[in-house]
């Protein structure tokens, strides 16, 4: 049997009442989950009382372990540990997360983010989340075909075909209306391979806007003039406008102020040129 501890899910084998009197604190079937754990005992809310007292060596007789799956994991319910970059692998195609950069040696665990993405998350994203200390602890083999979602448009589809004021009538064509359904789930999944491809696109495209940008801010501080620098550039400029004064019929001529400005930029540029090579 799986290791007991809190927050285990239990199934109940059958209905249970009270010794000697008939008050029900089990329903077959019902979920029930281990609040506390002593070393002989486990509690859970029973149908009778808030802390009910379980024999540890009675629950394998009484219950069955519920096993969490793929759908918990993806639903947020359940964080789990990783043992080693294999089941790192395994986990993300498993989840349908093709990204396998998000590897860590660190013993955290793993579950989906806020972006619907197998993720390792941070202590906040835990909350209210069952934490699994291994894989074991999930059926990694669940069925997920009544979680499809085309499933849940076949049943649109059925209950829109008795939307009549009148039941409809005659022979129920199953085969066209299961046609129908995969016609549907044919654009449904072109549509989700044409949004993954966009999300890699944008993806690639982000990555070189911001190694860009940093490059950008690289050569932007290297380009940024000291103070004395500026002052140097100022005295440069002016002098070479001072220079460039004419006069001509009583009228005084000059170079601008921005083009000296210029001017001195490109030669100050040329000879760090010089200078590095």
């Amino acid at each position: 049997m799986t290791t007991l501890k809190i927050g285990t899910v239990l199934i109940a084998k059958k209905d249970a009442f009270m010794n000697g009197i008939n008050i029900q604190h089990l329903t077959k079937g019902k979920e029930y989950i281990i609040k506390d754990i002593t070393s002989h005992e486990i509690i859970f809310e029973s149908d009778f009382d808030k802390n009910h007292y379980w024999f540890i060596s009675e629950v394998e007789n009484n219950f069955t372990i519920k096993r969490y799956t793929l759908t918990d994991l993806k639903d947020k319910k359940i964080a789990v540990k990783l043992r080693s970059k294999e089941e790192y692998i395994k986990m993300c195609k498993l989840c349908g997360d093709d990204d396998l950069s998000g590897y860590s040696e660190e013993n955290d665990y793993c579950g989906f983010d806020v972006k619907g993405q197998f993720a390792y998350l941070y202590i906040d994203e835990l909350e209210n989340r069952t934490l699994l200390e291994s894989i074991d602890e999930i059926d990694l083999e669940e069925k997920e075909e009544e979680h499809k979602p085309i499933n849940k448009v076949a049943e649109l589809i059925g209950e829109a075909s008795m939307c009549w004021s009148e039941t409809p009538k005659g022979i129920f064509d199953s085969t066209r209306a299961s046609k129908i359904v995969d016609e549907i789930e044919a654009v449904y999944n072109s549509e989700i391979i044409r949004i993954k491809e966009e999300n890699k696109e944008l993806k690639v495209k982000a990555e070189k806007f911001i190694k860009t940008i940093a490059e950008l801010s690289r050569l932007n501080a290297m380009r940024e003039p000291s103070e004395s620098e500026k002052s140097e550039r100022t005295r440069m400029a002016w002098e070479l406008m001072v220079r460039s004064i004419q006069v001509e019929n009583g009228k005084h001529y000059s170079l601008a102020a921005e083009y000296c400005l210029n001017e001195v930029d490109s030669f100050l540029a040329k000879s760090k040129e010089v200078g590095n090579g």
